[in-house]
């Protein structure tokens, strides 16, 4: 038995061995062939800012729009909704930096998903796009089907019939969200991704429907080794309320300070809405203040159109439909934060998160 499983091992490790040998020499062969192609050339980016940024899916018929703004890059498709930046701009470079092999000449282009309904269009565009007659458009890229084995994407540059197999995956950040009211790169949290990377939340401010007003703090503190290793934070967090001070119970305060910046929403609404769903004056409301900068606040109203309870971000202006159940445990009450408090809420929707 122990003979047969060595002879395994050494038999994965050549199959490992001799992949990793072909993968090398197929980028050498890359490098060194004539019919390597930029999918995107240089050119064509040469002293020209890439504002806004079209998504086709020719499946679903439907057209999204990001621009960017003084606030960020915003989904105009979806009243204004901030994007995911972080997998926006990785997107955008994938596709400036997208490199690959000419394939053969083929009239085909379904042969390569490069017809409806696998066809995915991405035009680039300068800051008058919505001004100019020909939209300012400075790039385009026609994207296919997967290369057979998943080792990259079949494209075509709007400009040329050439249909390249590039070497990276351009589909997988253009797949739709499993909310029918999100888009492909929009930020589904309520709390966008931008802002948590660049703050540290050091004081949350609650004022309940129900129940009097109270404020989180985060105190820092050194743990002991054994706590570290049990994966202690290095903080804890007081509870401020009635003029009183205590300690909070930490799994419940920390799992709401991550749900505040984790939750999502369901859609966006069109924020002229806003007085009428209630957000004029807010039933509850919670502010994140951070270390530095802005503090960010969510204000909570009545029923959404469609289902589902009415939010507002003040800071970037935005009217979300969430949840019945993510609202509600945006402004909880004291209670359920102080030491002796049960399983909380939050720590059931985190752990659902988690799920696969």
């Amino acid at each position: 038995m122990r003979r047969t499983i060595v002879a395994l091992c050494w038999t994965l490790t050549g199959l490992v061995a001799s992949d990793r040998v072909l993968w090398l020499h197929e980028r050498s062969e890359r490098s060194s062939s004539s019919r390597l192609r930029r999918l995107i050339p240089k050119a064509l980016l040469q002293g020209k800012a890439v504002a806004a940024i079209l998504i086709e899916d020719t499946a679903r018929r439907e057209r999204v729009l990001y621009a960017r703004s003084a606030g960020g890059w915003r989904c105009l498709s979806r009243a204004g909704a901030p994007a995911d930046e972080a997998r926006l701009g990785g997107f955008v470079d994938r596709l400036l930096e997208a490199q690959g092999i000419l394939q053969k000449e083929d009239s085909r282009a379904g042969r390569y998903g490069l017809d409806p309904p696998v066809l995915l269009r991405v035009s680039l565009h300068g800051p008058h796009v919505l001004k100019e007659r020909g939209h300012d458009l400075v790039a385009m890229a026609e994207i296919g089907a997967e290369v057979p084995g998943g080792r990259g994407t079949y494209a075509r540059s709007g400009l040329s019939r050439e249909v390249i197999a590039v070497d990276t995956d351009l589909r997988e950040d253009l797949a739709w969200p499993k909310s029918p009211g999100l888009a492909p790169l929009q930020d589904p949290r309520i709390v966008p991704g931008a802002w948590s990377a660049s703050a540290n939340v050091d004081r949350v401010e609650v004022h309940p429907e129900a129940g009097p007003p109270f404020e989180l703090r985060r105190r820092s503190r050194p743990p002991k080794q054994e706590e570290l290793l049990a994966g202690a934070l290095p903080w804890d967090w007081l509870l401020v309320a009635g003029g009183r001070e205590q300690e909070a119970e930490a799994h419940p305060a920390n799992a709401y300070a991550f749900f505040l910046q984790g939750a999502t929403y369901e859609r966006a609404l069109d924020p002229r809405q806003a007085d009428a769903l209630g957000l004029a004056q807010p039933r509850a409301r919670v502010i994140l203040h951070p270390g530095e900068g802005r503090p960010l606040e969510i204000q909570i109203g009545t029923a959404a159109p469609g289902g589902g309870v009415a939010v507002r971000n003040a800071l970037t202006q935005c009217v979300l439909a969430v949840d019945a159940e993510v609202a509600e445990g945006l402004a909880p009450r004291a209670a359920a934060l102080r030491r002796g408090a049960r399983k909380s809420p939050w720590e059931t929707w985190i752990e659902r998160q988690r799920q696969p």
